[in-house]
């Protein structure tokens, strides 16, 4: 696997696409959460509009979006060139330098509701009373967005920001079936890359080699996720920063969530503190019997 020049090479576009994708995915879903985070007229119209791609399968939004890009009819190209900016055809997926970004922009597109509504959820979690002390202390909306929400939301951010990681370097379906890897075996992922050598190749065994070594991957990303934010599950609805957890439970935890992400695609539920869509596992679950 060492000498694997096309894994290594993968798991590097991989990586790559991670930490493009994942703030452009982020961005868009803070500004439509702080969109809808009102009460106004049609505001559950706008809410199932932005939401409304995500229920579309990646598959489906793959091929559409490869017609879109089309060279010939497509309709990316047409409005580009009515408007101006290009004088001939792009070929979007003959290319790493524009096929990355066209993807990019597919992926932003259909799964930033998503995490819209993870923090739209965050928003509105806030109690008022909070915003009218504040207000009374004299703070603006400026002071009291990163004072007081903010603050408040960050084990949320925290979930968007893993989950968004995670299924980023588990890219699959969009890169194989817009760009089939290409060209020259640019644009392959590693699960793609899993993929071709598990199935088409049947070398079952170092399929699954990769595949620890991309388990061991998501676990350190998340790992160090949650060093950074430093928050994690502990009663109920509170949140705290963790001081006496051990490495030994950080790991277990990680290796957990990591693994159900890769073997089912969802997150484990702690058995203690459990809240709906908690990605936090209580470590001592593991030696529960």
């Amino acid at each position: 696997m060492v000498q694997d020049k096309q894994f290594w090479t993968s798991l590097t576009f991989t990586l790559k696409y991670a930490l493009f994708v994942t703030p452009c995915l982020f961005i868009l879903a803070f500004i439509l959460a702080l969109l809808v985070n009102g009460t106004f007229r049609g505001v559950n119209i706008f809410r199932t509009l932005f939401f409304s791609p995500v229920v579309i399968s990646m598959t489906c939004c793959s091929m559409i979006w490869l017609w879109i890009y089309n060279d010939l009819y497509g309709v990316m190209n047409y409005l580009l060139q009515m408007t101006g900016l290009i004088k001939e055809p792009i070929l979007w997926m003959n290319s790493a330098k524009t096929s990355l970004p066209a993807v990019i922009f597919m992926v932003t597109w259909k799964m930033s509701g998503f995490s819209m509504l993870i923090i739209l959820a965050a928003f509105q979690g806030v109690d008022d009373q909070v915003y009218e002390a504040a207000r009374v202390d004299g703070a603006g909306w400026v002071a009291q967005f990163f004072k007081i929400t903010l603050p408040i939301i960050k084990p949320q951010v925290a979930l968007a920001m893993i989950m968004s990681v995670t299924g980023s370097v588990l890219a699959f379906e969009q890169f194989s079936i817009m760009t089939k890897g290409g060209p020259s075996q640019l644009t392959t992922t590693s699960v793609h890359y899993i993929y071709n050598t598990s199935f088409n190749y049947f070398k079952l065994g170092y399929g699954s080699a990769m595949t620890v070594i991309l388990l061991l991957i998501l676990g350190a990303l998340s790992f160090l996720q949650y060093t950074y934010y430093g928050i994690l599950q502990t009663k109920g609805d509170s949140y705290e920063r963790n001081v006496k957890k051990t490495w030994i439970n950080t790991i277990l935890s990680i290796l957990f969530n990591a693994s159900a992400v890769l073997g089912g695609g969802h997150f484990f539920k702690g058995k203690r503190g459990d809240l709906s869509g908690s990605t936090y596992i209580d470590p001592s679950y593991a030696y529960d019997g």
